[in-house]
């Protein structure tokens, strides 16, 4: 089962399943949609093989740990702001 989700903000927002990001830009809203391109069945193939690479210096890392730094960040603000019932700055 799929879980629909998104984050909003005054800049921007993110939805997920499917994945569309929302952004202001130049006074305009631009929307980008994420399709998968299928290499497998399992999207979760890439990531793996990538790890493995990377750990073989075989590739660069796809997501840099600046980057998963950052989710986790969101992630601990969407749920502080669950908990306070108010908006979070990140």
């Amino acid at each position: 089962m799929l879980i629909a989700g998104s984050i909003s903000g005054d800049q921007g927002g993110i939805e997920v399943f499917p994945l569309k990001l929302n952004y202001a830009k130049h006074g305009m809203l631009f929307n980008s949609d994420a399709t998968w391109m299928p290499e497998t069945e399992d999207p979760g193939y890439l990531q793996a093989k990538n790890f493995v690479d990377v750990i073989l210096n075989r590739a660069e890392q796809i997501v840099k740990p600046k980057e998963a730094l950052q989710v986790s960040q969101i992630m601990e603000a969407i749920y502080k702001s669950s908990e306070n019932q108010k908006s979070v700055q990140l």
